[in-house]
């Protein structure tokens, strides 16, 4: 029997709420994601980036391997904490998944020429959706 591959911990950042529980609701329906974080506030999630020491022994819900992000975001947009992000220089840092309202082409050109972002989705995510992630993204053990 073949065991569905798992991704360990995946971040959601995204300023709505909504779209926070629906992506968080598909991701655990899928079976696939052992921990889920819902972040509104992008500012909060580059904060757990910044004080994470990636010398030191961590919970295995930190860092998540997989952050699905949102470009249009007040205060902080999903290309601004993708830079911040960047400019951490992380070892090991999570593959990027654009999920956005937004289909226009110059978005899915600017998040494309970023070395973190793996794909591009528009919302809303499927529960579908949500199991092929884990098939592309999941843990190695």
């Amino acid at each position: 029997m073949v065991t569905a591959k798992k991704v360990h911990s995946a971040m959601i950042v995204d300023d709505s709420d909504a779209d926070v529980y629906l992506a968080s609701h598909f991701l655990k329906r899928s079976g696939r994601f052992e921990h889920i974080w819902g972040i509104t506030a992008p500012e909060d999630a580059l904060a757990l980036f910044e004080r994470y020491d990636e010398t030191s022994v961590s919970d295995e819900r930190f860092p998540p391997s997989l952050i699905l992000l949102d470009i249009n975001m007040p205060r902080m947009n999903g290309f601004e904490f993708l830079e911040a992000l960047q400019a951490l220089n992380l070892r090991n840092a999570p593959a990027v998944v654009i999920v956005s309202s937004s289909d226009h082409e110059n978005d899915r050109t600017r998040a494309a020429s970023s070395p973190l972002v793996k794909d591009y989705l528009t919302k809303p995510l499927s529960r579908s959706v949500a199991s092929e992630l884990a098939d592309r993204f999941h843990d190695n053990d």
